[in-house]
Parts: C-alpha cells; sequence; structure tokens
C-alpha cells in the first residue's frame, strides 16, 4: 500500500472494472466524512484523467463545472486533509446560504 492509503486507512487495488472506481470513490467519500459530496469516476479510458492531464495524479474539486481546487501532484502532493475543509467548508456555506 501507499503511504498516504495507509495513513487514510484505505487500502485499495488498481481498478479493473468501472464497478471497482465506484467502490473506491465510495470508500474515499466515506473516509473524508463528507455525504454531499459529489464524486465523479472517470471511465475505464481514462478520458478525464487525460482531460485533466492528470499524470502524475492529482486532487480536483469541480463545482458546477468550474475546477474549484487542484491539489499537489500525488500521490504525495496530496492533501486530503485540505480537501476536506474546503468541502466541509463549502458544505457549511451551502447551509447558511
Amino acid at each position: 500500500a501507499m503511504e498516504w492509503n495507509s495513513r487514510s486507512g484505505i487500502n485499495v487495488a488498481c481498478a479493473k472494472s468501472l464497478d471497482d472506481k465506484f467502490e473506491t470513490a465510495k470508500l474515499f467519500a466515506s473516509a473524508l466524512n463528507v455525504p454531499m459530496a459529489e464524486i465523479v469516476v472517470d471511465d475505464m479510458t481514462e478520458d478525464a484523467s487525460k482531460a485533466f492531464k492528470a499524470n502524475p495524479e492529482r486532487l480536483y474539486i469541480v463545482l458546477d463545472g468550474k475546477v474549484m481546487y487542484v491539489g499537489g501532484a500525488g500521490p504525495l502532493g496530496y492533501l486530503t486533509k485540505e480537501v476536506h475543509a474546503w468541502l466541509h467548508h463549502h458544505q457549511n456555506n451551502e447551509r447558511t446560504a
């Protein structure tokens, strides 16, 4: 397992199917404890990954078609605490709006 997976308590194998990707997305959504987050899962052709030039991988937050957050190059540049904080802050602002 990669270091960042071990810290989050999530260890996943490479996806061999779209169902595998959906299951991984559910695990991360649960681990981030952000139930209102909309998770986007790339298909097996990796078209979104290619479009966002996600090599090396990065964490993105996209809201209403606009990129709101671009994380550091992964896996060592992943700052899941930043992603969680952004999503939590946005969720709280939505509740008070």
